[in-house]
């Protein structure tokens, strides 16, 4: 029988590096594999003019819509439901996030650096695209 203080709390970051089996085919953290689901998120919410570019050591997923206007910044910081993926779709923007030195977000050309201290390919004109998430192929 257990008891409440044999019940240990573990933090998201730790859970989802123990677990990568749960959320990557090969078992362990893909950078491409993390933007292949990104770009996902932005088709299945309606997006029609999706790219992934890499280039320099960057993924850049850009879209002609902003798929995370429904679901807020909250998708860099924890697992949001993604509703559009099925009964047990997540968002997948926190791979990067727990996983890649750098990782940044530009919505109309207005970019945010969510983790590290660069804008990567995101500095500069946006414009072209309502949404655009990139961060490093590298790992931490």
């Amino acid at each position: 029988m257990f008891h409440p203080e044999d019940i240990a709390s573990v933090g998201l970051h730790e859970y989802v590096r123990r677990n990568q089996h749960r959320y990557f085919r090969s078992g362990v953290y893909n950078a491409v594999e993390a933007a292949t689901l990104i770009a996902a998120e932005a088709v299945l919410c309606g997006a029609s003019d999706v790219r992934i570019t890499n280039s320099d050591g960057w993924l850049s997923v850009s879209a002609d819509l902003d798929w995370l206007a429904e679901f807020g910044e909250a998708v860099f910081s924890q697992m949001v439901p993604f509703p559009p993926g099925g009964p047990n779709g997540i968002t997948a923007e926190i791979f990067p996030v727990i996983f890649a030195r750098t990782v940044v977000t530009a919505t109309s050309g207005d970019a945010t650096v969510v983790k590290g201290d660069s804008y990567g390919p995101l500095i500069g004109e946006r414009a072209d695209w309502a949404r655009s998430v990139a961060f490093e192929v590298a790992p931490e």
